[in-house]
């Protein structure tokens, strides 16, 4: 299920209630997709962004108050237009969302078991520590309300995932732990992207983890001999900084 599939869901059934934070999550998506896609010149990216506004007026009648959840959406501003727009929103991502089936999804979860004690055994920074936790704990919430949501919460919570997991194994502090972390995700984090687009190689490289893993190691090696500054922590966006005021989340 991709954004727009999501969108179509909550205006055109009737029936359907949503987090409203997802809602907005997946409008996002939408116009972050395709307004770009009209920068680069797509003409149906252009339809599309024509009735962005709409459907955000569509949101704008949705909200209730401090509700967690909205919907039944039962507004009169969804119109025959709306509807086209989202319809060709939902064939165009479906080509660039990544798809989660059953399999995929237990290896995921597979990877969130064993990631907490696998970080214990390295010599992290705390924040970069707890940070990945954090983002770990985002794609089981993602896992969880699947049927919700669908692929395209899943996927850009498993990309942020990945992005820090890589920024592990690139500043451990000795051979013997990048060894150790790189066979981890050699062993636990392949099996969930072996049909996804890897953003650094092909999915045909993709296999080849230790070897892009190694790459990336000898360029940070380079880059830190040559400074003193410690690796940049992310600041938590606001979906994961909810996690804050969570007295559970640092124990996770």
């Amino acid at each position: 299920m991709n954004a727009a599939r999501v969108l179509l869901n909550f205006f055109g059934s009737g029936s359907s209630t949503i987090r409203f934070r997802d809602l907005i999550n997946a409008y996002a998506e939408v116009s972050r997709f395709f307004s770009e896609a009209k920068a680069d010149g797509d003409e149906k990216a252009s339809i599309v962004v024509e009735w962005l506004p709409n459907l955000w007026d569509c949101i704008a009648q949705a909200f209730d108050g401090c509700a967690e959840y909205v919907g039944p959406y039962m507004g009169v501003e969804f119109s025959s237009q709306c509807r086209m727009s989202l319809l060709i929103a939902e064939e165009m991502l479906d080509g660039k969302t990544s798809t989660y089936s059953a399999i995929r999804r237990e290896k995921v979860k597979q990877l969130l078991d064993s990631l907490p004690d696998e970080l214990d055994q390295l010599s992290l920074p705390q924040e970069l520590h707890l940070y990945v936790l954090r983002l770990a704990r985002e794609v089981r919430v993602a896992l969880d309300e699947y049927a919700i949501t669908g692929d395209f919460k899943l996927d850009a919570a498993f990309s942020r995932l990945q992005s820090q997991l890589f920024v592990v194994a690139t500043h451990l502090p000795n051979e013997t732990q990048q060894n150790r972390f790189v066979q981890f995700l050699t062993d636990k984090f392949i099996p969930c992207m072996t049909a996804l687009s890897l953003t650094i190689t092909s999915a045909s490289e993709g296999m080849n983890l230790k070897s892009m893993i190694a790459q990336q190691i000898q360029s940070s090696a380079l880059q830190t001999s040559t400074s003193s500054s410690p690796p940049r922590i992310p600041q938590l966006d606001p979906w994961t900084e909810q996690y804050n005021s969570d007295p559970e989340s640092d124990e996770t």
